[in-house]
């Protein structure tokens, strides 16, 4: 320790930047050509605040099995509910999202999405209703994410929007 603060390791402070302040979301802010991204995350209940947290956000890339992007993100109750309504029952549940990397924040900026709000577009579902929300040609206007975050390819489609 040196004075209060404990001193971390490289890989600590790396973790930390991908986790707290959801550094891949950040380096996404401007750099989407002004076009939404689709992710899909794991509802996680809390019966407390202001926000649904959805964990192990992943991007869809059809075919292929995605790194996560961030550890979780945070959407406010107060939008989603426009759209869908989770509970208890809904614990550890795909949805999918789709949205606008952006950041809050004054000192220290921390990523977030903000969802997409566009006329005919429902920005956050169940992932087992993808085709009936995302057809191929909405997902065609959506940003196409870097390959850097992909996993492995996927004989089986997922989403089925190939």
């Amino acid at each position: 320790m040196v004075g209060n603060y404990k001193m971390r390791s490289e890989q600590e402070i790396e973790k930390i930047k991908r986790s707290f302040f959801r550094e891949n979301l950040l380096e996404l802010i401007g750099n989407t050509d002004n076009k939404p991204i689709v992710i899909r995350g794991r509802y996680k209940h809390r019966e407390d605040g202001h926000f649904y947290t959805f964990i192990s956000i992943k991007p869809i890339i059809p075919g292929y099995k995605a790194r996560n992007l961030c550890g979780h993100i945070n959407v406010p109750i107060s939008e989603v509910d426009s759209f869908t309504t989770l509970d208890a029952k809904d614990e550890r549940k795909p949805f999918i999202i789709i949205g606008i990397p952006s950041y809050y924040g004054e000192n220290i900026k921390r990523g977030c999405v903000k969802l997409y709000r566009a006329k005919g577009i429902t920005p956050i579902f169940r992932a087992e209703d993808i085709e009936k929300y995302l057809s191929k040609e909405l997902f065609e206007k959506m940003y196409k994410f870097d390959m850097k975050y992909v996993l492995q390819e996927r004989p089986e489609s997922y989403p089925s929007l190939q």
